[in-house]
């Protein structure tokens, strides 16, 4: 084998090892799921868009009823809870919010 062989085989074994140490790291940071509830105070129906910035997914996207709730499972990261982005389609505003607990409730801006 040449020189350059050889580096270019330690290089992937050295970048593979730690591309699993990394992934096995973020794994384990992972905490339980959580139930939240995504209120809608407002006095209409609101087409309502939550992100799921743990996961990095959409949990909900549908419209609410005025003065109702939905309920939606997010991911937690342990020892800081969830981390969402609600968005209320029809205004376009939206808030996140970080530090989420189960039961916590997350109201549509």
């Amino acid at each position: 084998m040449h020189n350059t062989s050889i580096h270019h085989l330690i290089v992937n074994l050295v970048s593979a090892a730690l591309i699993g140490i990394s992934g096995a790291a973020v794994a384990d940071s992972y905490g339980d799921p959580i139930n939240v509830q995504i209120s809608n105070q407002t006095e209409t129906d609101r087409p309502v868009t939550v992100i799921d910035n743990v996961c990095n997914e959409r949990v909900l996207d549908e419209r609410i009823e005025a003065g109702s709730w939905v309920a939606v499972q997010l991911c937690t990261i342990s020892m800081q809870g969830g981390d969402a982005t609600v968005r209320d389609n029809l205004s376009g505003n939206e808030k996140r919010y970080q530090s989420v607990g189960d039961s916590d409730e997350l109201v549509v801006p």
